[in-house]
Parts: C-alpha cells; sequence; structure tokens
C-alpha cells in the first residue's frame, strides 16, 4: 500500500525507513528512501554533489511524490538508541556511489540506511541484512520485499 505523503506526519513514529515512488527521470528511476531520526527530522543522502542532511519531514514530502513506509519489525528501545548513534556517527559523509556495501567514505540514500541498520545489529550480536536480493548494490525499492521490514499502515 502506498501513501501520501502528509498521512505520515499525523502518525509520528521514529526509526521509520521511508521509500519515495520511482521517476521517470535517471536520478528517480530507482526511488528514493531516507529514515526518520525522530518525530519530524529525516536524515537524508539526497544526490551526486551534496552531503548528507537533516530535514524537517513537511519540506521533504512537498515534493509530492508517493510514499511507503517501513519498519523493523524487531525494534526495542535497546536498537532503537544504537541506531541514532550510528546514524549520527555515519552522518555528513559525501554523496557515493560503490558496488561495496561495507565501503563508508560515502553513501548513497539506500546504502546509509542498510549501513546503519547492519552494524547496529552487529553491535547487538546479529546478523541483519535488509537487502531483499542481497546483490552488490541496495536499491530503495528492496526494502519492501525485506523480510524484517513491515509495511506501516
Amino acid at each position: 500500500q502506498i501513501f501520501k505523503g502528509w498521512y505520515l506526519i499525523k502518525i509520528k513514529i521514529i526509526n521509520i525507513i521511508i521509500v519515495k515512488e520511482k521517476k521517470l527521470n535517471p536520478i528517480g528511476m530507482f526511488g528514493h528512501a531516507a529514515i526518520m531520526k525522530n518525530n519530524s527530522i529525516i536524515v537524508d543522502y539526497p544526490k551526486f554533489g551534496n552531503k548528507s542532511y537533516t530535514i524537517d519531514i513537511e519540506y521533504w514530502l512537498e515534493e509530492g511524490r508517493d510514499i511507503l513506509v517501513l519498519r523493523y519489525k524487531d525494534m526495542n528501545d535497546e536498537f532503537k538508541k544504537r541506531l541514532v548513534k550510528n546514524m549520527e556517527k555515519y552522518f555528513g559523509k559525501n554523496y557515493k556511489i560503490s558496488s561495496n556495501k561495507m565501503n563508508t567514505d560515502g553513501f548513497y540514500c539506500s546504502q546509509y540506511i542498510w549501513y546503519i541498520y547492519y552494524i547496529t545489529a552487529q553491535e547487538m550480536g546479529f546478523e541483519l541484512d535488509l537487502d531483499s536480493d542481497g546483490g552488490n548494490f541496495v536499491l530503495p525499492y528492496d526494502f519492501i520485499n525485506s523480510p524484517y521490514l513491515e509495511i506501516v499502515n
């Protein structure tokens, strides 16, 4: 189920992944993904030539593209706390596309999300791979089929 953007503001949940619909242009053909840090702030790796940044959800959703809201099924307070810490630790790097998902020199949108979940699980002593197809690249739509994520209704 795809939600219209403004619905998200009403549900006020944090540490969710938001996937924007694909666009018919080279930049948007893979979709886009970002993660909420708190009730109103999104952490985003937007595009080439930009570093990551935080943005208020109202401005991020202004574009009017439909979105899908996903949540990690096994989220608990300890995971959430560590996830936010890792969001901050890996924040501020340049946008960079690499076929090595483990490369932390820079990130693209979905790789950043994948990595902070991956490294948080590692710190807690378990494996977690949100990339549903396990390829060299993790794309925004790979999250949709992940068995570890659920669609927020």
